[in-house]
């Protein structure tokens, strides 16, 4: 999980544009072979919505407090 520090972490330090960082969530989930529903449920989301949570991170659609899930 603490790669996903790390993203948030870059998106703080303006490194990460906003509409990166959803490309740049899915590029790592998908290096580390996790799917949507596995990441959302280590980020706290419940079982039922983790993978739409996650896609709608990863689309950009949804951005506020990411910071929260971690």
């Amino acid at each position: 999980m603490d790669w996903i520090k790390q993203i948030i972490e870059c998106k703080k330090e303006n490194w990460v544009s906003p509409g990166s960082l959803g490309q740049k969530i899915k590029k790592i989930r998908m290096l580390r072979k996790y799917t949507q529903k596995e990441l959302g449920v280590m980020c706290g989301f419940s079982f039922s919505s983790a993978d739409v949570r996650i896609a709608q991170y990863e689309k950009n659609s949804k951005r506020k407090n990411l910071e929260r899930y971690v």
